[in-house]
Order: structure tokens, then sequence, then C-alpha cells
């Protein structure tokens, strides 16, 4: 009885601080706070930001914080990043860093939200040669396990390098092409088909920058047919 009271105290609350007209400064001021409720709200409500500091404000609510404010968080830098006004903020070294962690959420709707801006970062090489060293990290320590004793620690992995491998294929920068070939080399038979098709991916997305014929073919005739679909012309960018 008292949990229904709460959802229902909770739920006029948030339509209450829906409806009640905040300044920028106020909302700001929210999301500097601790009550989670009100964030959330405040986060959605934001339309527009005016420095970096209140860029990295949102920056850093995008991790170790609960998972209602990540999500808000990732929902509305998705939004800031792809608009050209407030894009520049986010630039940052700093930024990077935090949004790298955040591909890699638990929530797989926060790094879907987050993977989706990374086209819209000025400094792509910073990003890929970062990619690139957690995706090698991952793929070696995944590669060493002891096949007896994999479980959940090995699911992990497996997630993690599922998430850094789709980064890197809509990040869309393949000027390091050893880089690149690396990965697809060691990822091209791997036995969750999941990676083998984020390697895919990767192929169909670096076009004819790279040659790669050798483990497309290899691709194309895998048993999996979600990994053989990904190289499809029509599904390519899917």
């Amino acid at each position: 009885m008292n949990d229904y009271k709460n959802i229902i105290k909770n739920t006029e609350k948030a339509c209450a601080l829906c409806e009640k007209p905040f300044s920028h400064e106020e909302i700001i001021n929210i999301i500097k706070g601790n009550n989670d409720l009100e964030k959330q709200i405040c986060i959605l409500r934001l339309e527009e930001i005016h420095s970096e500091q209140e860029a990295h404000l949102l920056i850093d609510n995008l991790t170790n914080q609960h998972g209602i404010i990540r999500e808000a968080i990732a929902f509305k830098i998705n939004e800031f990043m792809q608009n050209k006004n407030f894009n520049t903020f986010f630039q940052s070294k700093k930024a990077m860093d935090i949004i790298l962690d955040a591909v890699i959420d638990m929530n797989p709707n926060i790094c879907r939200q987050i993977i989706e801006i990374l086209p819209f970062i000025i400094d792509k090489e910073y990003i890929f040669t970062s990619l690139y060293s957690r995706t090698m990290s991952v793929i070696n320590e995944a590669k060493t396990m002891n096949r007896r004793n994999r479980g959940y620690i090995y699911s992990k992995k497996i997630f993690k390098l599922f998430w850094y491998m789709e980064s890197i294929a809509v990040l869309g920068y393949f000027s390091n092409t050893g880089a690149i070939k690396e990965i697809i080399e060691q990822t091209c038979h791997f036995e969750d088909y999941t990676i083998r098709e984020k390697c895919a991916k990767i192929i169909a997305h670096s076009g004819r920058e790279i040659e790669l014929s050798k483990y497309k073919n290899i691709l194309l005739n895998d048993e999996n047919f979600f990994v053989r679909r990904m190289l499809m012309p029509s599904q390519a960018f899917c």
C-alpha cells in the first residue's frame, strides 16, 4: 500500500514539475542537485546550453548516476550534439573520455543514444584511437579466458566488445587502416556470432577505403544469416 501511495505521490510531483515554469538558471541548479525526480524532469526540459561548463555538467551526469538520470542525460546529449548551435560545447577530451565510458553502459538504450552522436564528434582520430585500444584489450582478455571458467565475466566482455565495435562502425573513421584490419582479423572468426556481425558491419561501413575483400568473403560465407545479411548492399547500414 505504501509503495502505491509513493507512486501516486511521485507521479503528482512529476506532473507539477512538468507544468512549473523554470528559468534556465533554475534548471541548471536542479541538475546540479541530488534529487533524481527533479533532475530527470529538468534534464528533459532543458532546451539549450550556454557554455562548455554546462555541457560538462550534463557529461558528468552520464556515468555514476542512477539509471533514470543516465538515460535522460544520454537523450539530451544526443539532442544537443546533433544541433550545430550546441555541438562545439561537447568536444573536450574530458567529454570524449566519458562518452566512451557511456557506450558500454549496462542500459542498451544509453549505448544507442550515445553511439548515435559519434559522427558529430570533431576529433574522430582521438575517439578511434581510444576505441581501438579498448577493443583490442577486451579481445585479448576474452580470447585468453579459460573455457571452463566462462560465465558472467565472459558475457560482460562480449557485451563491451559488441558496443565498442558498433561504435567503430558508426564513428566512420577508417584512416588507420592497420588498426581496422587488426580488429577485423581478430574478430572475423570469433565464436560469438554477434561479434562476427559487428565485424561485418565495420567492413560494410568502411566502403572502398580499405582493401578487405579477404575478410568480406569469409563473412559472406558465415554460417549465421545475420552475419551474412550485414554485407548485403541493402542492409549494410542497418
